[in-house]
């Protein structure tokens, strides 16, 4: 099953989120990758708890996120 959150970020606030996924990840030994979609680009996890690591850090730095 994937586990995603839609942000709206670009530039460097966007390649900041891909090194909290990659870390995240990386912890959890979880796989993770970007889509873009209509509303941003989603962030995909293959397990809901490095989900849940990545939103806490979203709201920790107040980027509004919605989960898919």
């Amino acid at each position: 099953m994937t586990y995603c959150i839609v942000v709206r970020a670009s530039g460097r606030e966007l390649d900041r989120l891909r090194t909290h996924a990659a870390h995240i990840a990386r912890d959890q030994k979880s796989d993770w990758w970007v889509e873009a979609t209509e509303k941003g680009k989603a962030f995909c996890f293959e397990h809901a708890s490095a989900m849940a690591s990545f939103s806490a850090a979203c709201e920790k730095d107040s980027i509004q996120f919605s989960e898919v």
